[in-house]
């Protein structure tokens, strides 16, 4: 008797793929739409044309976002329909046990977030890394061979013991965002160690059998740090910029009153038109330094907020690609209710959220912090029954409640799919 068989990670990828190109097509509708308003007089017998080309284009793109969308739910209700019969989520197998917390919540599949240890990555471990010692021609200490890790990046040889604890220190004031997609990346690798070193050059796990969280999320951060990609095939570069460079003027608004003679900010606290246009300009300006340099990356290190959405996806899809791994995605999920946010872990996706002046609290109900938390990035790992969210945060297992969200925060589900990419039938990683 033949076999059926489906295999929803493979096809997941293309749903994005479609999805990604109806974007491109919709800028492009935009731009064609555009250069259209600037044609002077003795242009106008091409306006006809170019106003179908533009109808053509957006046409195109509904569809492929049709495509694109249709395809995800078919993921979905065929991944949904399987886990009902088998009884898991993840093709375990039949018989597995779905293993529940006290609250009767179950967490998200991976090893990552257990009772054992720690609870996904924690950024506050690498202000702690300090134990270095030389002596003569004698190098010691616990956090040597992070030391050592580190000075292998290109820009980052020479820097002093001292200089390197200077730079963990300030990653830890910063680090939330990238311990997350760190997360990330490590539950898509999860059983598949051998990969995981021949893609990123070091082991999965340390001397120790525990994640490598640290080595993992500080080479991220190295690789990326402060750069904005805006090649070709680079998503989000020129928003996260712009993003960036508003960041820095929030927290310097006599600097932008002097550099451009107007206000950030209306009388109501508003950011004005005109000022987002000037932080426009000054974004296409740079961009267009670059490629008159025959470059594909914007360096911008002003902005020391943090990370929000869009630089990490940005960041995020150019680190993997650069590793070989061109099937990474991401959607805005800010909308999502708790069955959406359910949906898309049943589907081995990792949201995030972003939260601005928030609580946490324990798996009792008891809030856990003494006064708002600020801005702060979590990878949500599970969703209770009455539609709380399961977060990993500074490497503990917490409950936040969405109705209590900000409005300015935000909400991100990634996909990264690997096994189509470097399954048993294609050529091995060098």
């Amino acid at each position: 008797m033949s076999h059926f068989s489906i295999k929803p990670d493979s096809i997941r990828p293309h749903s994005n793929t479609f999805i990604n190109a109806s974007g491109k097509l919709r800028q492009y509708s935009g731009e064609i739409t555009s250069i259209m308003g600037e044609l002077d007089g003795s242009l106008a017998e091409v306006k006809p044309s170019l106003e179908v080309l533009a109808n053509q284009t957006m046409e195109e793109s509904n569809n492929l976002n049709k495509l694109g969308s249709a395809l995800t739910q078919i993921v979905t209700a065929y991944t949904t329909a399987e886990s009902n019969i088998t009884g898991n989520m993840k093709g375990a197998g039949s018989g597995a046990n779905v293993s529940r917390n006290a609250d009767n919540s179950r967490d998200g599949d991976s090893g990552l977030y257990d009772s054992d240890g720690q609870y996904g990555g924690n950024q506050m471990n690498f202000e702690k890394h300090d134990d270095v010692h030389h002596f003569l021609w004698f190098d010691w200490g616990k956090d040597l061979a992070l030391y050592e890790f580190i000075r292998q990046h290109p820009g980052y040889e020479n820097l002093t013991d001292e200089q390197i604890q200077k730079l963990l220190e300030d990653y830890t004031g910063g680090g939330c965002g990238w311990v997350a997609d760190a997360n990330t990346l490590f539950a898509e690798f999860e059983g598949r160690e051998d990969e995981f070193e021949k893609i990123f050059g070091f082991p999965m796990y340390d001397k120790n059998g525990e994640y490598n969280y640290d080595m993992l999320a500080i080479d991220y951060y190295l690789e990326t740090k402060n750069k904005f990609y805006i090649g070709d095939n680079d998503v989000e570069g020129a928003d996260a910029l712009a993003n960036s460079i508003y960041n820095y003027y929030d927290e310097n608004q006599a600097e932008f009153k002097q550099k451009y003679g107007i206000d950030l900010y209306d009388q109501n606290g508003n950011l004005t038109n005109d000022a987002w246009n000037k932080i426009e300009a000054e974004r296409d300006a740079m961009i267009d330094q670059a490629e008159a340099n025959g470059s594909d990356v914007v360096v911008y290190d002003k902005d020391q907020v943090g990370t929000v959405a869009d630089e990490r996806s940005n960041r995020m899809n150019h680190y993997l690609r650069e590793r070989g791994i061109d099937s990474y995605s991401y959607r805005d999920a800010t909308h999502d209710s708790p069955a959406d946010i359910q949906q898309s872990l049943n589907n081995g996706q990792t949201p995030t959220i972003e939260a601005i002046n928030f609580n946490l609290y324990d798996e009792n109900g008891n809030k856990v912090n003494s006064k708002p938390i600020g801005c702060h990035a979590m990878v949500i790992t599970g969703v209770t029954p009455d539609g709380k969210y399961i977060v990993s945060s500074w490497g503990e297992r917490y409950i936040f409640d969405p109705n209590e969200k900000s409005p300015t925060g935000g909400s991100t589900v990634q996909s990264i799919t690997v096994n189509d990419i470097y399954d048993d039938t294609k050529a091995e990683v060098k």
